[in-house]
């Protein structure tokens, strides 16, 4: 396997590119492509396709297929999907 330039260096897994990369797309306020995001923060596209899609694998963002490529987008949180649950256990058994 072929491991690129921005892999040895360490790009993917930084932290700090990694919260640039939410920032920049909850600054947006819209989804964005990969090359937006490269294009902005001043990576390699495959550098941002990666973060991308990992971020998207760890919940952080929201993948999304379009007939041309991928957009990707904050999750949105439902107050009623970020409370616990209120299940109320049957104690007689």
């Amino acid at each position: 396997m072929k491991v690129s330039q921005d892999m040895r260096n360490g790009k993917i897994n930084s932290p700090r590119l990694r919260v640039r990369v939410v920032e920049l797309v909850r600054k947006t306020g819209q989804p964005v492509s990969m090359l937006y995001v490269a294009e902005h923060l001043n990576l390699a596209w495959t550098t941002a396709r990666a973060i991308l899609f990992d971020l998207s694998l760890n919940g952080q963002l929201k993948a999304i297929k379009t007939t041309k490529s991928w957009i990707f987008q904050l999750h949105e949180v439902s107050p009623e999907s970020a409370q616990a649950p209120n299940h109320k256990i049957d104690e007689r058994r």
